[in-house]
């Protein structure tokens, strides 16, 4: 489904899937395995995804060393 205006209105375009063609645009076949693998759709900021948690634990241990 898209949207457009024309004079103010706005028109539903059903089926056009604009937003998986931009998807396509910026996310590679390989980057969007790794999310479907990695993520879930738990209500977190986060949203359970695997590099989210290897960021925040390197940030944690190099804050940790840096300590000492």
């Amino acid at each position: 489904m898209s949207l457009r205006s024309h004079d103010g209105v706005i028109v539903i375009q059903p089926g056009r899937n604009l937003h998986k063609k931009y998807e396509a645009e910026l996310i590679s076949p390989a980057e969007a395995a790794k999310w479907k693998r990695g993520a879930s759709n738990a209500g977190y900021h986060y949203l359970g995804c695997a590099k989210t948690f290897a960021l925040m634990g390197k940030a944690f241990a190099d804050a940790n060393l840096a300590m000492f």
